[in-house]
């Protein structure tokens, strides 16, 4: 991952992939004055090979998620790399901010769910009005729950449907407001599942 991640621009002068074999260091201009100065580069190999044993460690007197907190702040004080920041040690509010963040994260993914599964329901409800294309049209819709943005062709392989039947089934759900052609196009065309998207993106840039 560190390899791909700085493969180009500044980071392909930081020895990408492979740990550091120089001295590192955190503020000010030499490590006697730095702010802070990771392990020396012929003890990166051991560290982390200790690191890697405490990652595979199973019977730990604390949580997984307290677990991956000091693993993530236990690799910033390594440095293994060339690159990254490490400033003071101070884990207890490293632990408070990680925590926190998670909870915050796990809270907000929750009630996306309960949003778009409220959002599927009341779709759903309103295509098996349709009556006798209810059914083909449920294919269809069930195909844009898995990828909201999909073409005629998409879709028809995903529901295993005709391309005059996903035509058709896509014409319905365009009619009740469930998608929106993005194209312009009368080829070619591509779909999207407007509502879905949106409640995904929310706090990012829309479509």
């Amino acid at each position: 991952m560190h390899a791909r991640l700085l493969a180009r621009g500044r980071g392909a002068r930081m020895q990408p992939g492979a740990f550091r074999r120089s001295q590192n260091w955190i503020g000010r201009t030499r490590p006697g004055n730095a702010r802070f100065v990771p392990a020396p580069p012929e003890y990166v190999q051991d560290v982390m090979a200790s690191l890697e044993a405490f990652l595979h460690k199973e019977k730990l007197p604390f949580s997984a998620l307290i677990k991956a907190a000091l693993a993530h702040v236990q690799i910033e004080t390594i440095h293994p790399f060339l690159d990254g920041v490490r400033y003071d040690g101070d884990w207890e509010a490293w632990l408070d901010f990680f925590l926190e963040g998670v909870q915050v994260t796990a809270t907000g993914a929750v009630d996306t769910a309960d949003r778009l599964v409220t959002l599927f329901r009341e779709d759903a409800q309103q295509i098996q009005n349709l009556g006798r294309a209810s059914a083909n049209t449920l294919r269809v819709f069930d195909a844009l729950r898995s990828r909201s943005v999909a073409s005629i062709k998409d879709l028809r392989r995903r529901s295993d449907l005709s391309a005059p039947t996903v035509g058709r089934a896509v014409d319905a759900l365009e009619e009740m407001g469930v998608v929106d052609e993005i194209t312009g196009r009368q080829r070619d065309r591509v779909y999207v599942y407007r509502r879905y998207l949106n409640i995904l993106n929310e706090g990012a840039e829309p479509l």
